[in-house]
């Protein structure tokens, strides 16, 4: 199932969440049952989750999207894996060219991580017309401030180990969960979401 940029958010309703790390069956069928929608695999070498892409390609995900992780720089590389792990998106983190990206794996397969450096609008609006969301780390309020003053057309998927009620009044359009503990939080996004 590919699953294009305009569906990048589902149009369900439900708050946009990925688990990040999944390295089993087992993991991934939890994920789903609390309301995942979307998987992401990590294909970055020496990652604690680093999974392989035949490996990613047998673990079921019927009804979610699914990611993968990867070091920017070899696009070849990373198309032929997104292919064999049967992945509908390239979440790309490091130095690299958005031209050049976008170029080699489609604009619409592209999902732009920032980590370890600060969002700046300028940085921003480089990537916006070569890729189809934003995936950011929050590692403190300063960078919660910062990401919620950055004005984009994007989705911007926050990337997040903490509290529900550490995102303050910031309001994502998805997030991205780090194993462990990520049900406990899942659930309270849900629950607030329906309420």
């Amino acid at each position: 199932m590919i699953i294009h940029s305009h569906n990048l958010l589902p149009a369900t309703g439900l708050p946009f969440v990925a688990v990040c790390g999944i390295t089993c069956q087992s993991q991934a069928d939890r994920a789903v049952s609390f309301g995942a929608r979307c998987l992401l695999f990590d294909f970055v070498p020496d990652h604690l989750h680093a999974i392989s892409a035949e490996h990613a390609a047998c673990i079921s995900s019927a009804n979610v999207s699914r990611m993968g992780r990867f070091a920017a720089g070899d696009f070849s590389g990373i198309r032929e894996t997104m292919k064999r792990a049967r992945l509908d998106f390239a979440v790309l983190q490091g130095a690299c060219d958005p031209v050049a990206a976008s170029w080699a794996l489609g604009r619409e397969r592209i999902v732009r991580a920032f980590s370890g450096t600060p969002v700046t609008q300028e940085t921003v609006d480089a990537w916006t017309p070569h890729c189809c969301g934003l995936m950011i780390l929050a590692e403190d309020e300063e960078q919660l401030r910062r990401i919620a003053g950055v004005k984009t057309a994007l989705p911007r998927i926050l990337s997040f180990t903490g509290r529900r009620e550490e995102l303050g009044g910031f309001r994502p359009d998805g997030i991205a969960l780090e194993a462990p503990g990520y049900c406990t939080l899942l659930s309270e996004l849900l629950a607030v979401s329906s309420a």
